[in-house]
């Protein structure tokens, strides 16, 4: 099974222990701070309230951040930290505020997070060449899009233009 991996994409160059470490912290970092805007960009404005309330935006995110990490281990941490921090933020800011949320709404991204390390092991391998990491990118562009489609009523512009950055990021 680490044949066919080796021929997707490999490490290319070794990321000092403390770069490493400091790069992981900015993700959860990140992810605090964007957990907190986003809440309060769905209280306060509608436009980015409605973007920031939609997957695709968190799937660009954590693509790019697996997609640039040096090594998939390293991207399944950052991009765990990241989400974990996010909602974390976004629910401890709801609560403060006291916003109203749904749990049905809390397991749904608990979930998510918990299964991203996975999900961006693999979005570093679609970072590679050959057909499997094609068909990698090629499935995060349909899940990105799929999503859109099955929970917000079809794709629309944002979702459009965030799914072709996305594809400039794993394509090349």
């Amino acid at each position: 099974m680490a044949e066919w991996k080796k021929g997707l994409r490999q490490a290319t160059r070794q990321t000092p222990k403390m770069r490493a470490a400091l790069h992981t912290l900015c993700a959860a970092a990140a992810g605090l701070l964007l957990g907190t805007a986003a809440k309060f960009a769905d209280l306060y404005t509608q436009n980015l309230g409605n973007i920031f309330s939609e997957a695709s935006v968190w799937i660009f995110l954590c693509t790019l951040l697996a997609a640039y990490s040096s090594t998939p281990k390293r991207a399944a941490l950052r991009v765990f930290l990241f989400c974990a921090a996010m909602l974390g933020a976004y629910y401890l800011t709801a609560e403060l505020t006291h916003s109203v949320y749904s749990l049905t709404f809390v397991r749904g991204w608990a979930a998510v997070c918990l299964c991203s390390p996975a999900l961006a092991a693999a979005a570093w391998y679609a970072r590679g060449r050959g057909v499997a990491a094609r068909l990698l990118a090629a499935g995060i562009l349909l899940v990105m899009l799929g999503v859109a489609w099955l929970l917000f009523d079809g794709p629309g512009l944002s979702d459009i233009v965030l799914a072709a950055l996305t594809a400039l990021a794993l394509f090349r």
